[in-house]
């Protein structure tokens, strides 16, 4: 899924994501990388 969202409401996006559904580490990610959810930027980067 691909969402345009303005970057004030990315935290709230990866909020409500992460407590609707229960994977383990939720794919988020904000183009340009420039931040997402903390779980999954540290499996991409290791």
């Amino acid at each position: 899924m691909v969402a345009k969202i303005r970057n004030a409401l990315m935290l709230q996006l990866i909020k409500n994501i992460t407590e609707l559904h229960s994977y383990d580490s939720h794919s988020i990610l904000q183009l340009p990388i420039q931040g997402g959810n903390p779980v999954y930027l540290q499996r991409i980067v290791t």
